[in-house]
């Protein structure tokens, strides 16, 4: 549906938003800051009741929707492939 760049500190931010005319998803690409929050890759984490949180190559991802987690776990599956 949409994509944007946003300036989030001296960060960039990748959005992405899908619609299906009833459900949503978001996803959000940052770079990984090894020097401020090094992290290596691991296992995909949800956090609060909606959102997804994995890193990959250097980029951190994550995955915001209205949309039960076992559909947010197979979108992440299609993204990492």
């Amino acid at each position: 549906e949409s994509a944007r760049l946003q300036e989030h500190g001296d960060r960039r931010v990748a959005w992405m938003r899908y619609l299906d005319g009833l459900n949503f998803v978001s996803l959000f690409q940052t770079p990984v800051d090894e020097k401020h929050h090094p992290r290596a890759p691991g296992k995909p984490r949800f956090f609060r009741r909606d959102a997804l949180m994995w890193n990959a190559d250097g980029i951190n991802f994550v995955l915001v929707g209205g949309v039960p987690r076992p559909q947010m776990e197979a979108i992440r599956a299609a993204l990492v492939k």
